[in-house]
């Protein structure tokens, strides 16, 4: 696979995530949408290989999974109004 689709791979990968996360809830979408591409954006410029470019897409990788698995999301009980 070649860097650029690893990059647009890890991009969707991402909003996906986030999306999934997030549904319902707007403004964490708007948010979490301009932190992603800010990032992405600031390393826009990066080699694209060696260790720099590996690290940059690991860093993708722990990311997606600290949305997909590493925050819990509660939702609001409007009858006890609890979590």
């Amino acid at each position: 696979m070649s860097a650029q689709a690893r990059v647009f791979s890890g991009y969707r990968r991402l909003f996906r995530a986030r999306r999934n996360l997030f549904e319902g809830d707007v403004q964490a979408m708007k948010e979490s949408r301009v932190a992603i591409k800010q990032e992405f954006v600031k390393n826009r410029g990066a080699v694209i290989a060696g260790e720099q470019f590996e690290g940059l897409l690991t860093m993708v990788d722990e990311a997606e999974d600290m949305l997909r698995h590493g925050i819990a999301r509660g939702n609001l009980n409007p009858g006890t109004g609890n979590y």
